[in-house]
């Protein structure tokens, strides 16, 4: 879900949640800014996706180059008295992960990975089965559910149809049974 915005000096998107992915043409008179929780992210002629659920807002470049304000709640952007906020400009192929009650995280993904959903997959290494089922139930009308939380570490790897949510249990089941 997102909010566009465009005036005569600037093309602003809000992203409230969900993943997207923009190219963005070079405009000094127009910068192009989203804004996704208490982040800014400015485009500076680029390729790069952001994602926002419940828990994270992550910055992927694809291309270019961005900068990604954070501004702290209670600060003059955010409607306090003082100003205080902290930049990070992204090189092509560095993610930058914001969490709650986590200190932010910079590293360099698979960027096929990171595209996964625009080709209709969901790309899994090693991932927690409670976290797969999370991946797979986003691209889903059935909705997968753990009953045993024993289970909800184990890792699960593999390319699965985004949507295929019965398929995916099937293939956890017979490989774990």
């Amino acid at each position: 879900r997102l909010f566009v915005r465009e005036t005569q000096t600037q093309r602003h998107v809000q992203l409230e949640n969900g993943e997207a992915m923009f190219d963005v043409a070079q405009d000094p008179k127009r910068p192009f800014v989203v804004t996704a929780g208490n982040q800014e992210i400015m485009a500076l002629g680029t390729s790069f996706v952001i994602r926002r659920d419940a828990q994270h807002l992550v910055v992927t470049l694809m291309e270019g180059r961005v900068s990604v304000t954070s501004v702290a709640p209670g600060t003059a952007a955010a409607g306090g008295k003082e100003p205080a906020s902290q930049t990070t400009m992204l090189a092509p192929g560095q993610r930058l992960t914001f969490a709650q009650r986590v200190a932010p995280r910079l590293d360099e993904p698979p960027l096929e990975k990171v595209t996964a959903w625009r080709r209709g997959e969901v790309v899994l290494d090693k991932t927690r089965l409670q976290d797969a089922v999370t991946e797979m139930n986003r691209y889903s009308a059935v909705k997968l559910r753990l009953t045993d939380r024993r289970v909800e570490d184990i890792p699960v790897s593999g390319i699965f149809r985004a949507g295929d949510s019965v398929r995916f249990a099937r293939v956890v089941g017979e490989t774990y049974r």
